[in-house]
């Protein structure tokens, strides 16, 4: 078999060359494209990098805005619960002067009611000792001596009767004094457990916002390393390229170097290595 003439041999070669051309024009156009993307790729880091600290910044100024709340609504708590014992305190000043009030009357009326009971009795001695000077001694002298045990008596029974109502008012004070300790002790367990009731719905809303931010903060970061693992593939890729491109140039012409000498070996093997980098692409 005879070979082909030389000149249709050179537009062979011409023809495989310029397909190479192409071939790696493409490539060329496909690193540039490569490049574009990882600008784009930087520029959306950056923008995700800034949006990080943003957040960042957020979530600090959420705890400080959380710690001056709760500062205020402590205050805040303070101050009600301060007026709202002032105003007990006040209703219940008002209503120990009112018992005393009623008290004393009831006091003042009983002690005029002795007093006119006494005045009759002494009326009534006055009346029978008048009358009986018109008597006999015998009988004067049989009459005053009850007369006199009945006074007696009368004094003891108002001494004992006073000494009652002393002790009276005594245990009537200490009974209010301990009504008093134990209201005192009732309104503040309600006050505490309102006050434990409202820091409890704090804490749920602080860790509610907390977890939110928390949350964008793990997006962006999910985003920045897929953004910066797409970063790595195309530097791979371009590392990979440019590694195929010193392989064509070294490798491949130090492994070839005889078989240069033959054209037809030579468009077999650019065309084994334009393969084996479209089949990588």
């Amino acid at each position: 078999m005879t070979p082909p003439p030389f000149h249709e041999t050179d537009l062979k070669l011409q023809h495989e060359y310029d397909e190479l051309q192409q071939q790696k024009a493409n490539l060329e156009r496909n690193i540039k494209q490569l490049g574009d993307e990882k600008s784009e790729l930087m520029e959306t880091l950056e923008s995700h990098t800034e949006t990080l600290q943003m957040l960042q910044e957020r979530l600090q100024n959420a705890h400080s805005d959380i710690e001056e709340l709760c500062v205020e609504l402590e205050r805040a708590m303070m101050e009600r619960e301060l007026a709202r014992r002032m105003a007990e305190e006040e209703e219940e000043r008002k209503r120990l002067e009112e018992e005393d009030r009623k008290y004393m009357e009831e006091r003042e009326r009983k002690k005029q009611q002795e007093l006119q009971v006494h005045a009759e009795l002494e009326r009534k001695y006055s009346n029978i000792s008048n009358t009986s000077t018109t008597t006999t001694q015998s009988t004067n002298k049989s009459i005053d001596p009850l007369w006199a045990d009945r006074f007696s008596t009368d004094n003891s029974l108002q001494r004992e009767y006073d000494s009652l109502l002393m002790k009276r008012d005594a245990i009537l004070q200490d009974q209010g004094k301990l009504m008093e300790e134990n209201e005192g002790l009732k309104q503040k367990l309600i006050s505490q457990h309102e006050v434990l009731k409202m820091m409890r719905t704090r804490i749920i809303t602080a860790r509610k916002d907390v977890d939110e931010l928390c949350e964008e903060i793990d997006m962006v970061r999910w985003q920045k390393a897929n953004i910066s693992k797409k970063e790595a593939n195309s530097q791979k890729e371009e590392a990979n390229s440019h590694n195929d491109d010193s392989t064509l140039s070294i490798e491949y012409i130090m492994s070839h170097e005889d078989d240069f000498s033959n054209p037809q070996q030579v468009i077999k093997i650019l065309k084994d290595h334009i393969r084996k980098l479209t089949s990588h692409k």
